[in-house]
């Protein structure tokens, strides 16, 4: 157990080292597009490299949210209950996070189309 704080530590650090290019190439993107109109929008963000990178971003970022909120936790609930249960909600409610983004981005990129039979 006295190996578990640095593997966090540099789970954090690995999280926030990816974030930063992820960052900048999403708003590089979003600054170059040539038109901001909802259909311009939904097919920029349907493109397979941009889909693929703004997966990368929400599992990167909810991941890094998770990891950062835990530590808080685990430094200031005194409670051993009342951090278990706070800890399950911390990764519940990220887990939640992750997949409502990660759904609503497959649900822009058409990935659910074969299987809902959408027209």
């Amino acid at each position: 157990m006295t190996k578990s704080g640095t593997a966090h530590f540099r789970r954090q650090r690995l999280t926030a080292l990816a974030n930063v290019p992820l960052s900048i190439c999403g708003i590089a993107a979003v600054v170059m597009l040539p038109r901001a109109d909802y259909d311009a929008l939904t097919a920029f963000l349907a493109a397979p490299p941009v889909a693929a990178l703004l997966a990368l971003f929400i599992v990167s970022f909810v991941w890094h949210m998770r990891l950062g909120l835990q530590m808080v936790l685990e430094d200031y609930v005194q409670s051993s209950a009342l951090l278990r249960a706070a800890l399950f909600a911390n990764n519940a409610v990220a887990f939640l996070i992750g997949l409502i983004c990660l759904a609503a981005l497959g649900d822009i990129a058409g990935l659910f189309n074969v299987i809902g039979g959408a027209s």
